[in-house]
Formats: structure tokens, C-alpha cells, sequence
């Protein structure tokens, strides 16, 4: 038999494993979906993120390559300079793109010419003291129950294992004082009131006029490790909370707080109150995903989480 030579396609997506463009159409439905990696293959086509030139603030979109944001094409664009991120594109097709006009408080997605990295994969990272992105107030109404299903996953890396990092938030304005506020928090290196830290959890918070404010709250397993990368898992099902980190899985049931006025979402730091204060924290901290139901996906939590994991290397 004669040899012969197959050629691939540049950005030929195999459909054969999530980790290659379609972990949107395995779990559809998302309400929010945020990525350097091609979440949807076929169903979006448009830039994953826009980033902004720090030499001359020039802005660029950028589109997948192969299935994902491109490092080489990136670090040809900011040169020897940083480059923020301005745009991180919604993949659900709803427009719902998370942004950050003001300049100081764009996070990186290079740093002085060198790409930021997740496990070798592009993400953004937050200086931890006023980056954030905000999320369009459309992503956090259909959280405003206070019970209704949920589910977020998230591939984060929180820098300094001996702290909190607000890898989602939720909030709403009423409340200028810190602490008293109605709050969705997911967190890494979470610590809540009576746990000890462990490497992923969940707070949902309903204030009650302007005394100590109510808490349910629910924390995952697992020693936190600085500057390691993880995946996390959320789901809300009949008000019961699971929580996954890849390795481990806590559960508590009937968290609920009733009606939620959240108006305020941002990816990457806590907002709290009408004054829009950011709360700081886990300096240089990463998030290469993050992806928002308002549906859960508790029976098949593992699974994607497993999957979010294999593509990451975790």
C-alpha cells in the first residue's frame, strides 16, 4: 500500500469530547458563558474576548483558533506592553458580555508581553484590588427568587490559598454599609462562618433591615493549595446546595432566603451596596471560565466537572 498523508483543517473542532468546542451543546441552557475556549462550536461565531493595548490602548477582538483564543496572536498584538481585558464575550448566544470600561479596573490577560496562563491556557487575571468585569444586570434577574435551581461552574486559580476569591458575585443596592446587602457569592479558598477554608463555596445572603443580616451558607471540601489551578461546580436543586472541587463533594440542604433585589453582577471581585465598592483580595488571582445556569445540573455535576478538568489538565 502506497503511503499517504492526511491533512487537518486549521480550526477543525472534533466533537468527540467536550473539551473541544461543545460543552454548551452536551449542557445548553446557560444564561451566561464566559471562556477562552470555544464553548459552542457552530452555534457561536463571533470574538471570545477583546483586549486593550496598554501602550497605546488600541482594543482587539479576538476569535478561537483551533478551538480557542490564540497566545501567539495575542502577544503579536500587545508586544513588550500589557494587555486588559475590556470585552470577555458571552458564549450562550444572549449577548450578555461581561465588561469593564474603566481602565484601572480591567484585569490582564498579559502581563509586560508575557501571556497570562491557566495550566497553559489563556484566562484573565484580577490584581485583586479593584479588577473586576461586570455582568449586564440581565444575568443576575433570573437570580432574584432566592431559591430557584441553579447551577455555576467555574475553572478558577485563587493565588494565595490563605484567602477568599469571589470568582462570581451578585448583589443588589440596598445597602451601603459592608455586610448589609442581599448577596450570591461563589467563592475559592471560602471560609464561612463556622467552617474552616476549603477550596470552594457558596453563600447566599438575604439582609434583613440593618441589624446582623441572614446568612445560609454552604462550603465545599478540600485543603486550599496557593496558586493551583481548580474546577468548581454549584448547583442549587429544591434548595439544596451541592458543591464539587473535582475532588471532593459537600451537600446541604433547604438553603433558601426568599426575594433578592440583585441588580449588581460582577466576575472577580465583591460589590457591595450603592457606593459600588469593590471588595479587594487574592491578589493576582484566575479565571479561565465561568459558566451560569438558572437550571441544575446536580445529577450530572461530576461529570462536568470531570470533563472541565480533563480539558484544563486538572
Amino acid at each position: 500500500m502506497a503511503n499517504s498523508t492526511s491533512i487537518i483543517a486549521v480550526d477543525t473542532i472534533f466533537s468527540n469530547y467536550v473539551g473541544k468546542g461543545n460543552f454548551l451543546g452536551s449542557y445548553p441552557d446557560a444564561v451566561a458563558a464566559y471562556s477562552m475556549r470555544t464553548l459552542s462550536a457552530g452555534r457561536y461565531v463571533g470574538p471570545l474576548v477583546r483586549v486593550r493595548r496598554g501602550s497605546d490602548s488600541v482594543e482587539q477582538d479576538f476569535y478561537a483558533r483551533a478551538g480557542s483564543v490564540n497566545v501567539d496572536e495575542v502577544k503579536a498584538f500587545v508586544g513588550s506592553a500589557s494587555g486588559f481585558v475590556t470585552v470577555w464575550y458571552d458564549q450562550s448566544g444572549n449577548g450578555l458580555h461581561a465588561f469593564q470600561p474603566v481602565v484601572a479596573s480591567q484585569p490582564m490577560i498579559a502581563k509586560n508581553g508575557v501571556m497570562v496562563l491557566f495550566n497553559g491556557k489563556s484566562c484573565v487575571m484580577f490584581d485583586g484590588t479593584d479588577d473586576c468585569l461586570q455582568l449586564p444586570e440581565e444575568v443576575v434577574i433570573p437570580f432574584r427568587s432566592g431559591d430557584n435551581d441553579l447551577s455555576i461552574f467555574s475553572a478558577c486559580t485563587p493565588k494565595n490559598g490563605s484567602q477568599a476569591f469571589t470568582v462570581l458575585s451578585m448583589a443588589a443596592r440596598d445597602g451601603a454599609t459592608t455586610g448589609s446587602n442581599d448577596l450570591l457569592l461563589v467563592q475559592a479558598n471560602a471560609a464561612y462562618p463556622g467552617t474552616s477554608r476549603k477550596s470552594a463555596g457558596f453563600s447566599t445572603q438575604k439582609h434583613s433591615g440593618l441589624s446582623t443580616p441572614d446568612v445560609k451558607y454552604a462550603v465545599g471540601s478540600g485543603s486550599p493549595v496557593a496558586d493551583t489551578a481548580i474546577v468548581i461546580g454549584i448547583t442549587r436543586e429544591q434548595r439544596n446546595v451541592t458543591i464539587n472541587d473535582s475532588k471532593t463533594t459537600a451537600t446541604a440542604a433547604n438553603i433558601a432566603v426568599g426575594s433578592q433585589n440583585f441588580v449588581i453582577g460582577t466576575i472577580g471581585a465583591l460589590r457591595r451596596g450603592v457606593n459600588g465598592t469593590i471588595d479587594p483580595g487574592n491578589i493576582d488571582s484566575k479565571v479561565a471560565e465561568l459558566i451560569i445556569y438558572r437550571k441544575s445540573y446536580q445529577s450530572v455535576i461530576a461529570s462536568i466537572i470531570s470533563d472541565m478538568a480533563q480539558y484544563y489538565g486538572i
